[in-house]
C-alpha cells in the first residue's frame, strides 16, 4: 500500500469527517450562541501563546512524570522507547524491519511526544494544566507497561516467574497509587447541581438568585438566575445588553463588585447565593467575600458549592485595621495576618475582623476570640469555624481568608484595661493548637489621666518615658512609695523586657526595688504599638532603718530572657528620677 494510501480508506475518511464536523459544529455553536467569545478568551486567556516557559514546563513535567506514584511508569516508558530506538538503529532506521511491538512503542511515543511538545510550546500558559493532557495519558501508561514487561521478560525466561513478577509489580503499583486513587474517589466535587436543586425547592416568589454558574442555574431552576457573579476576567462570558452586561448563555445580569452587591441587598429581598470558596475569595475585589460572609447565612453545606441566604442582616461597622501589626504565627501552618476591632460599648456587639493565611493542606480550624480583663476574667467570647466553613485553605491557595466574630458584651462592664486573645483549635476534637495568644490591648471607659510630672527620656530600642506622678518631698522609712509611670514606644518591640524601679542607698547598695513586666505581664512590650501610652504602677518600701545620706530613685529596663540592661540614648543603663537626702 502506498505510504499515504491509508488516509483514503473508507474508515479513515469517515473518522476524519466526523472529527472535522464536530470541530466545525462546536465553532458554529459558539459563534451563534456566544458571538465574540473566542476572541475575548484569546485576548484574556489565549488558547495559543507562542512562547517557551521552561520553569512552567518543568513544573508540569514534575507533576506528570516524577511524583513517586508515577515514577515507575516513567522509567518503564523511557526503557521501552530507548530499546525500540536502539533496535531501530541496528536495522539502519528501516522501520519496516522492526518488530511489531517496537513499531507500536514508537508509534505511541510519537503520538504522546508530539502532543506534549505542542502543549508545552504553543498552548497558552493558562491552559497548561495536567488535566488537559488526560486524553494522552493512556499512551504514557501503555509505554510504561511495555517497558516494565520488557524488563521482566529480559531477566526472567520462565513463564511461571514472569507471572510472579508481573503480579508483584501490580501489587507495588497498587500500593504506590492507592493514596492518589482513594483521594480521587473520595474527593467531593463542587456539587452545584445539588445546591441549585436545593434552592429550587426552598425559594419563594420574589427571591433573587445569584451564582458564578449562571448557565447551570438556569438549567436546574428552569429559568435564568437574576445575577451572574464574577468579579474578574468576566469579559469572555458576557454581552452588552445596552444598559447592563449579561451572561452570554443565560442572560443573567453581571454582578462584579461590592457596590453592586450592596445595591442588590438594599432592595430588602431574600437573596440566594450559590457559590464555592475559591470563586468567592479569589474572583472579586478585596472586601467582597467578607461582606458576603457577614451578611449571608450558610443554609446548605453538603458540598463544596455552598448555599448562602440573605434575609436582611444589616452591614456591620467597618473598624480600621490595627497598624502597624506584625503577623502572628499560631502554628507553622497558620498565621494571623491582620486584625481590626470596633470600640467596646457595654451591652453592644464587639466586632473583630481578622485575616488568616493557612497551608493549603490544612483543615479549617475553629477560631475563638475572647475578651479578657486585667484581673483574668473573660466577660465574653465568640467561637466559630474559620470563614463559617465556606472557604477552606485549599481553595484559598495562600490568599488571606477573612473571618469575622461578633462578641456580645455584658450590659455592665467595669472600666479598665482589657485585651483580646485568640485560641485556634480543631473543630472535631476541641483540642487547641496552643495557649491563648494576646493580639490587642485597649481601655474600656476613660483612659488614665496624664501624669502630673512630664518627662522625656528615650531608650535606644524606642521605648520612652513620658511622665510620672508627683514625687514625695521626703523619703520615710517603711513608708510605701507608689508611683505611676507612663511609657510609650516609637518602634515595634520584638523582645520581652522587664522594667525596674530601684532605690539605691548612699553606699550604692540596693535598698528597695520593684521589677516586673508591664502591667505585671498583662501588656508585654511585644504587644506595644508605636504611639500607644502604657501606664504602669510601681511600689517600693524603704527599709526600716535609713542610713543618713543621698538616696537615688532609678528606673530602667532589661531583657527578660537574659537580664541584660537596655541603654538610654546617652549610653547610661538607668534613669535617675529624683534624689532624697536623709539627715
Amino acid at each position: 500500500m502506498a505510504r499515504w494510501a491509508y488516509v483514503r480508506l473508507p474508515g479513515a475518511i469517515l473518522a476524519q469527517v466526523i472529527s472535522l464536523g464536530a470541530v466545525s459544529l462546536r465553532l458554529l455553536i459558539e459563534q451563534i450562541g456566544q458571538p465574540g467569545q473566542l476572541l475575548a478568551i484569546q485576548s484574556s486567556q489565549p488558547y495559543l501563546d507562542l512562547q517557551f516557559d521552561g520553569a512552567g514546563l518543568w513544573r508540569l513535567s514534575e507533576s506528570l512524570f516524577l511524583e513517586p506514584s508515577r515514577l515507575p511508569w516513567t522509567l518503564g516508558a523511557l526503557l521501552a522507547i530507548g530499546y525500540a530506538l536502539a533496535a531501530l538503529g541496528q536495522r539502519r532506521w528501516r522501520l519496516r524491519d522492526l518488530a511489531l511491538p517496537q513499531q507500536a512503542t514508537l508509534f505511541y511515543a510519537l503520538l504522546f511526544g508530539s502532543v506534549f511538545l505542542l502543549f508545552a510550546t504553543l498552548v497558552g500558559a493558562s491552559w497548561r494544566n495536567p488535566r488537559y493532557l488526560l486524553f494522552i495519558q493512556s499512551y504514557w501508561l501503555l509505554l510504561g507497561a511495555a517497558g516494565i514487561m520488557g524488563v521482566i521478560m529480559y531477566f526472567l525466561h520462565s513463564r511461571r516467574w514472569q507471572a510472579i513478577a508481573v503480579s508483584a509489580v501490580c501489587v507495588l503499583l497498587v500500593v504506590l497509587m492507592q493514596k492518589d486513587a482513594m483521594s480521587a474517589t473520595r474527593e467531593r466535587m463542587l456539587g452545584y447541581e445539588h445546591a441549585f436543586a436545593y434552592v429550587a425547592t426552598q425559594r419563594a416568589p420574589g427571591d433573587l438568585v445569584m451564582t458564578p454558574q449562571a448557565a447551570g442555574c438556569a438549567l436546574v431552576l428552569g429559568a435564568p438566575c437574576d445575577y451572574y457573579t464574577q468579579g474578574r476576567d468576566y469579559e469572555p462570558f458576557i454581552l452588552d445588553a445596552g444598559d447592563h452586561l449579561i451572561e452570554r448563555w443565560s442572560g443573567a445580569t453581571l454582578l462584579s463588585n461590592l457596590t453592586q452587591l450592596e445595591e442588590v441587598l438594599a432592595e430588602e429581598k431574600r437573596v440566594w447565593f450559590v457559590t464555592d470558596g475559591e470563586r468567592l475569595l479569589k474572583r472579586f475585589e478585596t472586601g467582597f467575600a467578607r461582606e458576603v460572609l457577614e451578611r449571608f447565612e450558610v443554609v446548605r453545606a453538603d458540598d463544596s458549592a455552598r448555599v448562602l441566604l440573605f434575609t436582611g442582616k444589616p452591614p456591620l461597622p467597618a473598624p480600621a485595621w490595627i497598624e502597624p501589626f506584625a503577623p502572628i504565627d499560631f502554628t507553622d501552618w497558620m498565621t494571623l495576618e491582620r486584625i481590626a476591632r470596633s470600640e467596646v460599648t457595654p451591652g453592644e456587639d464587639l466586632i473583630v475582623r481578622t485575616d488568616w493565611v493557612l497551608a493549603e493542606d490544612a483543615k479549617s480550624p475553629t477560631i475563638s476570640v475572647q475578651l479578657v480583663s486585667e484581673d483574668g476574667t473573660r466577660p465574653t467570647s465568640a467561637d466559630g469555624v474559620l470563614a463559617e466553613g465556606v472557604i477552606n485553605p485549599g481553595q484559598a491557595e495562600g490568599t488571606p481568608i477573612p473571618d469575622t466574630k461578633r462578641l456580645r458584651t455584658p450590659d455592665v462592664l467595669d472600666d479598665g484595661l482589657y485585651r483580646l486573645e485568640i485560641v485556634a483549635y480543631r473543630a472535631e476534637s476541641a483540642d487547641p493548637f496552643g495557649p491563648p495568644i494576646p493580639v490587642d490591648w485597649f481601655w474600656v471607659g476613660p483612659p488614665p489621666a496624664p501624669p502630673a510630672l512630664p518627662l522625656s527620656a528615650s531608650w535606644r530600642n524606642g521605648i520612652a518615658l513620658l511622665g510620672a506622678d508627683a514625687l514625695p518631698a521626703t523619703l520615710d522609712a517603711e513608708a510605701p512609695l507608689t508611683l505611676r509611670l507612663r511609657w510609650q514606644t516609637n518602634a515595634a518591640v520584638a523582645e520581652e523586657h522587664t522594667a525596674f524601679m530601684h532605690l539605691v542607698g548612699p553606699d550604692g547598695a540596693l535598698s528597695a526595688q520593684d521589677d516586673h513586666a508591664p502591667r505585671h505581664g498583662f501588656w508585654p512590650t511585644s504587644g506595644w504599638r508605636p504611639g500607644a501610652a502604657v501606664d504602669d504602677i510601681y511600689t517600693l518600701t524603704p527599709p526600716s532603718l535609713l542610713e543618713p545620706g543621698v538616696y537615688r530613685l532609678l528606673v530602667g529596663w532589661y531583657t527578660s530572657a537574659t537580664g541584660e540592661r537596655l541603654l538610654l540614648e546617652d549610653g547610661s543603663d538607668a534613669l535617675e528620677l529624683t534624689q532624697w537626702v536623709v539627715p
